[in-house]
Order: structure tokens, then C-alpha cells, then sequence
């Protein structure tokens, strides 16, 4: 139907903004401030999204562009509500000084280990019946693509207590010290 078809134009058009955003330098991001505007963006759409910021993690500056960023939570937000199950949780985290770690974690039936690798293939979908809503399997490559300009890496994994988790390490451009936790359960 109509919805279905915005969605799978939209989904192309974002693939093809991608690629042709390949040969743009990012000036540095503070990851922690524009995932939290993403993640009050998302609620303003009324959609289940928590958030969490390690204190070390607080001031990471990544090289993404704003708009790269949009469409990675976008994707990975909207992936899911429409394939896992809420809530969608998102934390930033910095496990090393060099490096922060960007997830979103849905609480759903997940993505089998065997398809893991291979749902990152443009035009890949993970079960076949996801044709049928609106999707033509370019949200996890968009990402991929987006992540990996970033200097970054991502991967699939099942997260505690079930659902899938999609883990974004990204190198961060600069890091400064703060004991702040920001923390933020919707």
C-alpha cells in the first residue's frame, strides 16, 4: 500500500544519500548530546525509546555528521518496533579511552546467529515476510555503511535477557574527563 511504498522509497533514497556522503569530512559530534536530541525526538513521535550515558562516555566526540547519525537511530529504531518489541533501549558507553560504544537493544524475538552477518547485504532481509511491510533490506546496510565511513564497526548480537542488541564502536575524535552520569529511563 502507499505507506509501504514511502517507506521502501524512503529506505533508497537514504541508501543512495549514504553513498554519496562517502567523500564528506564530519566535523566532531558529542555523541551523548545528539543521541539524546535523536532519542527526545523519537518520544515526541511517540515512540518507547530509553536512553542511557556512561560517565565516561559524556563528552566523546565522534566524527559522524548529524544526519548520518538521524538515519542510523532511525533504522535501528525502527527496525525495533517493527520486528523486535519494545522498549528500545540505547546507551553510550566508553569501555576504552579511545573508542565509544553506541547500542540500541529491542526486547524481541531477535535475528538468528546463522543471518547475523549476512542482513548487513544491501537488499538482504531477514525473513522473507518482511517484504510484505514495507521493507526492502537496506536499514542495517545504511548503517553498516554509515558506522564503517565513521572509522567504526558494528555487529548483531542477542542481548541479555533476550532481543537483539546492534553494538556501534565508533573512535572518538576527543575525549574529556566528567563524573556526571546522565541517565534517562522512559
Amino acid at each position: 500500500d502507499g505507506e509501504d511504498m514511502e517507506r521502501i522509497v524512503g529506505q533508497c533514497l537514504s541508501f543512495l544519500r549514504s553513498e554519496a556522503d562517502e567523500t564528506r569530512a564530519a566535523p566532531p559530534l558529542c555523541l551523548a548530546d545528539a543521541v539524546s536530541d535523536e532519542v527526545a525526538r523519537q518520544r515526541e513521535l511517540g515512540r518507547p525509546v530509553s536512553m542511557t550515558v556512561s560517565p565516561s562516555a559524556v563528552a566523546c566526540n565522534v566524527a559522524v555528521n548529524h544526519g548520518d547519525l538521524q538515519r542510523v537511530l532511525d533504522n535501528l529504531i525502527g527496525n525495533a518496533l517493527q520486528y523486535g518489541a519494545p522498549p528500545v533501549e540505547i546507551s553510550v558507553s566508553a569501555p576504552q579511552p579511545a573508542s565509544v560504544l553506541l547500542s540500541v537493544r529491542d526486547h524481541g524475538p531477535g535475528i538468528p546467529a546463522a543471518q547475523r552477518t549476512r542482513v548487513f547485504e544491501a537488499f538482504v532481509q531477514g525473513e522473507p515476510a518482511r517484504a510484505t511491510r514495507g521493507s526492502c533490506g537496506l536499514g542495517l546496510s545504511i548503517v553498516r555503511r554509515i558506522v564503517v565511513r565513521c572509522g567504526g564497526s558494528v555487529r548483531l548480537s542477542e542481548a541479555n535477557g533476550g532481543g537483539l542488541a546492534v553494538e556501534m564502536s565508533l573512535p572518538c575524535a576527543a575525549v574529556s574527563a566528567s563524573s556526571d552520569v546522565v541517565a534517562d529511563s522512559a
